[in-house]
């Protein structure tokens, strides 16, 4: 029996790897009592960004040398094609050209790329590949039901939070803004439902602004079409350290199921424990902090120091002591951040000084200058100890006995390098939930750190996924009863009802407001029709 599932806005596939974790373990699912007869299968994706797509497919199907026409069967149109795919004649970049003509896709995940014929052909042949193997249909603003062959049991749908996060311009969930293809689900789900063919259970997840007061209004009239269509709905908000992932994450889910009740998963949380074995609060350890194997990695994550790195230096959170980090962003190189690491010249963390930060205001003569890269245990050793990375002259105030301490040159004791460093593309990635190998997978697919780092603060965590889907497989195998379909469908006409009320009076409304225009068109507005009109929108 196959669990089918349709990932829209599918990234680098969190949802894949959440499922992949569980049917690759027997005790878990015997632990949560889920018929063995169950298999996954990822029946289709939706994702117009090129670069995702390439991380998508490396991640979940390795390389593409182990390509071959016997994986996919069904694509009969496409056979001769596939046998010649190495060669590149007219034909084949012909063939390819066509082929992405039918497709929108980004190579900035904001704006369509419109120049897919300038692409090399072995850029065009790889996508091309990544496309096939990871059935993805492209944009969600082209994908239809009808477009879709199998059944779906769960269909995913974590839109872009853009217009709704606190960083973005908050412009919300209106059509035409990044957030408002969202809209795009809604249209998709009432052709499934004209074709009888709606998924079991729906899942989103977003940023916790959606429940704000300014973004609630738009997402509760999303949430009622649900309910319209027959769905129970489950708001849960749960953070990253409730899974066993050493990141503070605060995310909100909506979990649904068609003849379903609402609040049925509130208690899901209930279930985690730390199970998953992964952390026992220690962020070193974690992320192997250290590693000899990254050191060109630890180095490349620390910024040359300028005036502004030192001012990132003084705002963000200081992790080399910490058990947890803040949460994953698209860009390192940023404040509000993740948190940085203080760290000597190759990258490697600053140990065994926990008790102070201190901060230099010193002067050259004519401008003050403030920095905070000097850490000292005791107030004896900052008073008494002399830094060798302040400029010739200058004096220091050294923030506790108030007294000047004449100090040598040069302001940092990593050359032109700050002595921090920001967390890199990897440890982003395994603080998603991902592996450390899978970060090895996308780079031998040629995608940049700075790629991967944006991958990992778009994605979803990989634990709060198996900590749902392990509940869905445990309800997916339990039939519905005759009772629950009557029950729902008694909801669901008293949904509707209101929705066909509503609408009867935004027609009403509309129809007086041109009446009206009409007649001041006209000069024939006067009080009697006033009165029709506050008496029509009551």
């Amino acid at each position: 029996m196959n669990f089918n599932v349709f990932e829209t806005f599918a990234g680098i596939g969190a949802q894949h790897k959440a499922l992949s974790n569980i049917f690759d373990n027997p005790l878990l699912l015997e632990e949560y009592e889920i018929d063995s007869s169950i298999e996954k299968n990822i029946v289709g994706t939706s994702e117009w960004f090129i670069h995702a797509i390439i991380g998508y497919d490396s991640i979940h199907h390795g390389l593409q040398e182990d390509f071959t026409i016997e994986n996919y069967p069904n694509e009969t149109s496409d056979t001769k094609f596939f046998e010649d795919l190495e060669n590149e004649t007219a034909e084949n970049l012909d063939y390819l050209i066509s082929y992405f003509k039918d497709h929108v896709l980004s190579t900035n995940s904001k704006d369509p790329y419109l120049n897919m014929h300038k692409l090399k052909y072995a850029k065009l042949k790889e996508l091309y590949i990544a496309m096939k193997r990871n059935r993805n249909y492209g944009s969600v603003v082209e994908l239809n039901a009808e477009d879709i062959k199998d059944n779906i049991d769960l269909l995913t749908y974590s839109f872009p939070c853009t217009d709704i996060s606190n960083a973005g311009k908050g412009e919300g969930l209106m059509g035409g803004t990044r957030s408002g293809l969202l809209w795009e689900i809604k249209r998709i789900l009432l052709q499934m439902e004209e074709a009888g063919t709606l998924p079991r259970f729906l899942l989103m997840e977003n940023v916790k602004m959606i429940k704000s007061p300014k973004h609630k209004p738009g997402w509760d009239v999303f949430q009622n079409f649900l309910t319209s269509l027959g769905y129970g709905n489950t708001m849960l908000d749960i953070n990253a350290l409730e899974v066993g992932i050493p990141q503070s994450r605060d995310r909100v889910f909506c979990i649904s199921e068609l003849h379903g009740e609402d609040d049925s998963f509130i208690d899901i949380k209930s279930h985690s424990s730390n199970s998953y074995g992964l952390y026992d609060g220690d962020l070193n350890k974690f992320l192997n902090l250290d590693n000899p194997l990254y050191e060109d990695e630890y180095k490349s994550m620390m910024p040359n120091d300028t005036a502004s790195r030192r001012e990132i230096l003084e705002q963000s959170k200081k992790l080399n002591h910490m058990d947890k980090c803040f949460t994953i962003t698209t860009k390192a190189d940023r404040k509000p951040n993740q948190g940085i690491f203080l760290c000597d010249q190759n990258g490697n963390i600053v140990k065994n000084r926990t008790n102070r930060i201190g901060k230099f205001n010193y002067t050259d003569g004519t401008t003050i200058i403030e920095n905070s890269n000097f850490e000292c245990e005791s107030e004896d050793e900052w008073v008494n100890t002399t830094p060798d990375t302040i400029p010739n002259g200058a004096t220091k105030n050294d923030g506790v006995s108030g007294r000047p301490v004449t100090i040598p040159r040069n302001l940092t004791s990593n050359g032109s390098k700050s002595n921090f460093r920001y967390m890199t593309p990897r440890e982003c990635l395994m603080l998603m939930g991902f592996e450390s190998s899978d970060f090895d997978k996308m780079r031998n697919a040629n995608l940049s750190g700075t790629e991967i780092q944006t991958f990992a603060g778009n994605s979803i965590v990989v634990q709060k996924l198996e900590l749902i889907f392990l509940e869905l497989l445990k309800r997916f195998s339990i039939e519905y009863t005759q009772e629950d379909i009557e029950s729902n469908r008694e909801k669901t006409k008293t949904i509707r009802d209101m929705f066909s009320n509503m609408k009867k009076i935004e027609e009403q409304q509309k129809r007086i407001i041109l009446r009206a225009e009409e007649l001041e068109d006209s000069r024939m507005f006067d009080d009697d029709f006033e009165d029709c009109f506050y008496l029509s929108t009551c």
